[in-house]
């Protein structure tokens, strides 16, 4: 489907879809906006009442995940653990992490959080911590 011209499957998808959206946010990760319908049509057949992204780098993709449950009023909760910049690393996804999470704050606070290794901001209770669907962002 990656190499598909103009994401003509995603799109092929979405108009099936009662989610007739693209998603907000679209960085320079061009290689995979194709697939952020997806994340919207996914959301939608799914129906999940937890949502967990681990290893998010920009947030692109988690976004999409929360504008989705927001377009479709469910009672979604939605967790991240974005991936931590290695120490030293100057230039990195710092400040688009930034920027990632102002615009999250904004938008989505009241049913998503941001967790922050070795910062407790917590609000979903700890018992409420087991997902339907997690979302694996694998550095490559």
């Amino acid at each position: 489907m990656k190499n598909t011209v103009n994401g003509d499957v995603a799109r092929q998808l979405l108009d099936l879809s009662l989610v007739p959206a693209v998603p907000f946010r679209l960085t320079e990760q061009m290689e995979w906006q194709e697939f952020r319908p997806l994340e919207l049509l996914l959301i939608q057949a799914l129906r999940p009442q937890r949502i967990l992204e681990v290893g998010t780098i920009i947030g692109d993709s988690y976004l999409s995940f929360c504008q989705a449950v927001r377009m479709l009023d469910l009672p979604t909760r939605c967790v991240c653990i974005p991936r931590l910049e290695p120490a030293g690393l100057k230039g990195g996804h710092g400040s688009k992490l930034e920027e990632f999470r102002m615009r999250h704050d904004a938008l989505y606070s009241e049913f998503s959080e941001i967790e922050t290794p070795g910062m407790s901001r917590r609000r979903i209770p700890e018992a409420l911590y087991k997902f339907d669907l997690i979302h694996i962002i694998c550095p490559g």
